[in-house]
């Protein structure tokens, strides 16, 4: 076999051996890399071995980032002619998998940011962006690690040929090659939007294309993009570019909006109420976020029917749910030119995604209080945290009444297991103001402010202060405890 093919089976081995957890001794890892590997790959060698290969890499990293109980059963076999010396590096032990595996592609293998985050994206992590920032956060390795020298004895349904001697210092997940003077090249991996075909019936109008990337060019004087889709939507000629980690969205009139890529993993907008949705999708559904009705949205070459905004959805468009291979995924048209990853239990009020400052890639709804509101109304309370394509976050906090209102109290902390929120409230608008407060169930919370009088029962925080038409001016602070 050529050795081509032995070169990529080590580089899969380090690698897996690299991400999987550190909480076993070292040569009970590299025997599990070894059958992770071997079990990732075909059993027939393909035509396009660039293709399998990154195939391949993408099963290796899924399995090595949670590996199932299964794998670690029956590895005497793969024990066998073991080095006597492992490298291992004790950071990497400390990291939850989604960081480890960011920072072994990222720190150690160089990869960039968008393609690390694209990979992981691949691999269902739901904060990619966050996992690399992470990572990124954290120190270089100390010291270089140490050689890997493996050779293996008699086969076990194993795909490729025997593992040649080499090196953990680099850590290569792109398509390798080797040059003439046998140094190393990275190729770097496809995954997330860099996977997109060009889509639409104006893929090949040179016209549209070159107006297109020459408004590209003239905005941002670098790149080089490549077309998403080209297509009219209703008589408009639009055609959607991508470089890197920005999209571009042109027109035949000669507009063109830049706005950050996203992960590939949810619609992009191509104009009010029309979505691009990802390859793979085999079909997409309205959802009503209060009673979980769904209803079929047709599709046609990745583009979706008309959608109107529903439900009186407060400032957003409609919710999304997309049926792919590896799941189901939920998406929000909040704000910007994709759609965001959405985290909603069922029953979650439309209006529990209040309208966002900026453009959304994640939101998580999620409630943090019930009860009975004094006054005998019942009320729920929902903390709604958005993410931001830049990697920061904001927080809104909305108390629902059982009559239908909700008001938007603020923030809510920002750790998603500390939530933390009050309003000043005033049932049927006369009496005295009270100011009501909640936090995570679990925690207890104090309030310092103008009141008469205090109680706190059931996870609901009352303070009774004066009456009159406005609520007292002085703040409040909320302590957790």
């Amino acid at each position: 076999m050529p050795k081509e093919l032995d070169r990529r089976y080590t580089e899969l081995v380090r690698l897996a051996y690299l991400v999987l957890p550190g909480d076993k001794p070292r040569k009970y890892r590299l025997a599990l890399a070894r059958r992770i590997v071997e079990e990732s790959l075909p059993y027939r060698a393909a035509r396009n071995q660039e293709s399998t290969h990154s195939a391949a890499r993408t099963r290796v990293l899924r399995r090595a980032l949670r590996p199932r109980y299964r794998l670690r059963i029956g590895l005497g076999r793969w024990l066998d002619e073991l080095p006597p010396v492992l490298p291992d590096t004790d950071l990497l032990r400390e990291l939850n998998p989604e960081v480890r595996a960011a920072y072994v592609l990222r720190r150690l293998g160089g990869e960039r940011y968008y393609t690390v985050r694209d990979q992981l994206a691949e691999l269902g992590v739901r904060e990619p962006g966050q996992a690399v920032r992470a990572a990124e956060a954290l120190p270089a390795p100390g010291a270089e690690l140490p050689e890997l020298w493996v050779r293996r004895g008699e086969r076990h349904h194993s795909r490729l040929p025997e593992i040649a001697a080499t090196g953990l210092t680099a850590v290569l997940v792109g398509g390798i090659i080797m040059t003439q003077n046998n140094q190393i090249r990275v190729r770097p991996l496809r995954t997330g939007l860099a996977t997109w075909p060009a889509r639409g019936a104006l893929a090949g109008d040179r016209r549209l294309i070159g107006g297109a990337v020459s408004a590209w060019r003239h905005r941002t004087r670098v790149g080089r993009p490549v077309v998403l889709y080209a297509g009219r939507i209703g008589g408009t000629a639009i055609a959607l570019l991508r470089d890197g980690d920005q999209l571009a969205r042109y027109t035949a009139t000669g507009t063109l909006d830049l706005f950050p890529a996203g992960d590939g993993t949810t619609p992009v907008v191509l104009t009010e109420g029309r979505y691009l949705v990802p390859p793979g999708v085999s079909s997409v559904q309205a959802l009503r976020l209060a009673d979980g009705t769904r209803t079929p949205v047709a599709v046609s070459a990745g583009v979706t029917a008309v959608l109107p905004a529903s439900d009186g959805m407060c400032g957003h468009g409609p919710v999304l749910e997309l049926t792919r291979p590896d799941g189901t995924r939920t998406a929000a048209d909040l704000s910007g030119f994709t759609l965001a990853a959405l985290q909603a239990p069922p029953g979650t009020p439309a209006c529990a995604l209040p309208q966002p400052t900026r453009a959304v890639t994640a939101a998580t709804a999620a409630e943090f209080w019930s009860g009975t509101l004094p006054g005998g109304m019942s009320g729920r309370w929902i903390c709604t945290r958005y993410t931001h394509p830049d990697g920061s976050t904001e927080s809104y906090a909305t108390l629902f009444t059982e009559s239908g209102a909700h008001h938007v109290t603020g923030g809510c902390g920002t750790l998603s297991d500390q939530v933390v929120s009050g309003v000043w409230w005033r049932p049927g608008r006369k009496g005295a103001w009270l100011y009501l407060a909640a936090a995570s169930q679990g925690l207890k919370l104090q309030a310092t402010g103008p009141f008469r009088t205090t109680e706190y029962a059931r996870g609901l925080f009352v303070g009774k202060a004066h009456k009159g038409p406005t609520p007292p001016a002085t703040p409040v602070v909320l302590t957790l405890q």
